[in-house]
């Protein structure tokens, strides 16, 4: 999760589609819609995601 992290912060394009649905900017954690945006980026099926 952390190199996930890592490579979120690396991407300006994950980061500017992340801030758009961002009320918080403060949180630990992402939305629910935040983790579609990150999960389609990377091109992760949310059954993938699961086995993690």
């Amino acid at each position: 999760m952390q190199l996930l992290r890592k490579e979120i912060k690396l991407s300006v394009e994950l980061n500017n589609r992340l801030d758009l649905l961002t009320r918080n900017k403060r949180a630990h954690y992402y939305t629910h819609k935040q983790l579609e945006v990150i999960l389609e980026y990377f091109c992760i099926s949310q059954k993938e995601f699961e086995l993690l």
